[in-house]
């Protein structure tokens, strides 16, 4: 936990924030296809992503890595979930047949989608500063190019 949310669980109820978001662009659901891919904290978008892919077909399959087996209990959030755990990866149960992919992980199992199924729909994480690009706070390199999360992201095309 960080400051940030520290003084988050500080706040009295009825507190005011102010907030800015949501930032960038998100996943495109118009997808034949969908394959759910999740490791970690990244599975957090997925059951929400699930139930609006749902509404067009049934809910998409969904292939989700953890480290441990107490972490992984939090795959039950997710629908049609099949579940590795660490030292095996997410990447080793992809199907042979072509699916549209949408993920959220840590950054070594996107890097490794992005390769191995480059038009997978990925989203990258890293803090947003200022929120419009300018700070370059949130910048990942992807192909020796830098894409600026907060305004290019985080959602990205494997190939991008």
């Amino acid at each position: 936990i960080g400051p940030g949310t520290r003084t988050l669980c500080e706040l009295e109820p009825g507190a005011e924030l102010h907030l800015l978001g949501p930032l960038g662009n998100g996943f495109d659901l118009a997808v034949e296809r969908p394959l759910l891919v999740g490791g970690g904290i990244g599975i957090a978008p997925l059951p929400f992503l699930s139930q609006r892919l749902a509404r067009s077909g049934g809910s998409p399959p969904a292939l989700l890595g953890f480290r441990s087996e107490w972490h992984a209990e939090a795959a039950v959030l997710v629908p049609n979930a099949e579940v590795c755990i660490e030292p095996a990866f997410v990447t080793d149960l992809l199907p042979d047949e072509p699916h549209d992919v949408l993920a959220c992980g840590p950054e070594p199992m996107l890097e490794a989608l992005r390769l191995l199924v480059p038009p997978a729909q990925l989203a990258w994480e890293a803090p947003m500063a200022c929120g419009f690009g300018a700070c370059y706070g949130c910048a990942v390199e992807i192909d020796g190019e830098l894409k600026r999360l907060c305004v290019e992201g985080p959602v990205l095309a494997g190939a991008a």
